[in-house]
């Protein structure tokens, strides 16, 4: 008897790191399932931010491109997102303050002179176009220019 109690007990603390170490191994799996499905519930990325592709044109002093920051209020019911807009085509316009419409990773929003805008956003860029425009606008996830 002496013999099995000495097996026993001797074994007991390598059983016990052994569960121990698979119920660690569940909670980071359960913790991975968590995080990787908020990723997908929430379109996988970060929306607010500043995407640009204004530069200065040092050969004619001219500014041109666009720029585009979008931003959160967590006020109201639901919170809401705006961009601030800005154009630039040889001068730089006046910023414009609108109300953004997001889902997953599209985005969608209205400036006046230039119509509905209809876009995607990854974690590196803001790829669409305005109803205005025939060419689709890339404008790469980055500083301000005014920066």
């Amino acid at each position: 008897m002496s013999l099995i109690v000495f097996v026993v007990r001797s074994l007991a603390p390598a059983v016990r790191q052994h569960i121990g170490g698979i119920m660690n191994k569940f909670k980071w799996t359960l913790f991975y399932i968590f995080f990787l499905s908020s990723i997908s519930i929430c379109g996988g990325s970060k929306k607010t931010g500043i995407y640009s592709s204004m530069k200065y044109y040092p050969d004619t002093g001219d500014i041109g491109g666009m720029e585009i920051f979008v931003t959160y209020c967590s006020g109201g019911i639901n919170g809401s997102y705006y961009v601030l807009f800005q154009k630039a085509e040889g001068a730089p316009s006046t910023p414009q303050l609108v109300e953004a419409n997001i889902w997953a990773d599209s985005i969608s929003f209205t400036i006046p002179q230039y119509g509905l805008f209809k876009g995607k956003i990854s974690q590196k860029e803001l790829r669409g176009k305005f109803d205005s425009f025939k060419e689709i606008e890339i404008l790469k996830r980055k500083k301000s220019y005014w920066q």
